[in-house]
This record gives structure tokens, C-alpha cells and sequence, in this order.
């Protein structure tokens, strides 16, 4: 697998648990930040060059 892709998969992983911890603290302003965050990040390009 390529590095771009596995920091990819761990950003997103760390951006998810956040979003779950705001989720389950029913904090609807966190929630609403993180989401528009993860929304950003999976509407980036994904265009990576082979390592």
C-alpha cells in the first residue's frame, strides 16, 4: 500500500474518532465542525504519484 495512502486512512481514522467522541459528549457544535472537516478532506483530490 502505498504511504500516501495509509497517512490518508490514519488522518481520517483520527479525524472519525474525534467525530465520535463529539458525537457521544452530545456536543452539536463539535460535531457539526468535525463533519464539515472530514467532508473537506473527502472532497480533496486524491491525486497521488506512485512511490
Amino acid at each position: 500500500m502505498k504511504r500516501f495512502h495509509r497517512d490518508r486512512i490514519r488522518h481520517l481514522g483520527r479525524q472519525l474518532a474525534l467525530y465520535a467522541e463529539a458525537e457521544l459528549a452530545s456536543s452539536r457544535e463539535a460535531c457539526a465542525i468535525l463533519e464539515r472537516s472530514l467532508l473537506r478532506l473527502a472532497a480533496r483530490p486524491r491525486n497521488c504519484r506512485e512511490d
